[in-house]
């Protein structure tokens, strides 16, 4: 944001507004003001033990160019359908935008610039999720079969990214999924059950059994159940979107990879 204000010689948001907003009539859509009235602008919520409660404040210019913006979902949708067609920027640069960045090590990050790329239910996916103080956001495209959703929520503690896969299977006519819940052999349990630490998050992981059951419970997290769905992989039961899975082989699990929001590799710790 400051690099795009000294080259273009004018505020951060001028420029956004002058550059993209008014020439693509996203009307709805603006930089963030702690002194102006904007019209309909949402107050932002949390929830604690069931009640609904006014969330911290936040000025404007502290998330700065990382996310004081104001949109509606229809504005978003509008967003993105301009930026896939070449209003936003040219179709090679989009195209630089959706390839996923590779590592010196030949992993791939699934993003590209700030875009993140997978596969949601075998097509492939453009999306990105968002959060603040009171509010979090989810814009989903599914390129092939030409489908953008936006969700976007004035309480912190709806998944907005799990109601936009509801929509997207609603609208595409796709059955939600229903997890198995197998019960892993006494082998099993002792292949996976182990504490791991992940490679690209600062977060440790604690897979165990109780009572039969596979358990995780991640660093200053509470315990979760996993559901079991067989050959390695298991399921969480707060959100089967949500997925563990361990590779082949026979032995304690050298590693797990979670699946949320990307993908995320776990080591076994010694």
């Amino acid at each position: 944001g400051e690099i795009i204000a000294k080259a273009a010689g004018k505020p951060y948001p001028e420029f956004l507004q002058e550059q993209f907003f008014t020439p693509l009539a996203l009307t709805r859509t603006r930089y963030e003001s702690n002194r102006e009235i904007i019209p309909n602008r949402a107050q932002g919520y949390s929830s604690e033990n069931g009640k609904l409660l006014n969330d911290r404040p936040i000025g404007a210019d502290v998330p700065g160019a990382a996310g004081s913006l104001l949109s509606s979902a229809e504005g978003l949708v509008k967003w993105s359908l301009a930026l896939s067609s070449g209003k936003v920027v040219s179709a090679k640069s989009y195209e630089l935008m959706i390839t996923p960045a590779t590592l010196p090590d030949g992993k791939s990050t699934h993003y590209g610039f700030g875009l993140q790329i997978d596969d949601w239910e075998g097509r492939p996916r453009v999306a990105h999720g968002g959060g603040i103080f009171g509010f979090t956001s989810q814009l989903t495209t599914l390129p092939k079969d030409h489908l953008t959703v936006a969700v976007i929520s004035n309480c912190d503690g709806l998944n907005p990214a799990k109601v936009a896969d509801s929509i997207a299977r609603a609208a595409l006519d796709l059955k939600e999924f229903t997890p198995a819940d197998l019960a892993p052999s006494a082998e099993e349990i002792a292949r996976f059950c182990g504490d791991y630490k992940f490679s690209d998050i600062p977060l440790e992981i604690r897979i165990f059994e109780r009572d039969g059951k596979i358990l995780a419970q991640a660093t200053g997290q509470r315990e979760t159940a996993l559901l079991y769905q067989g050959k390695g992989e298991f399921r969480a039961a707060f959100d089967p979107q949500v997925k563990f899975t361990f590779p082949d082989g026979s032995g304690p699990a050298d590693q797990l990879v979670l699946h949320q929001g990307g993908e995320h590799p776990a080591t076994r710790k010694k």
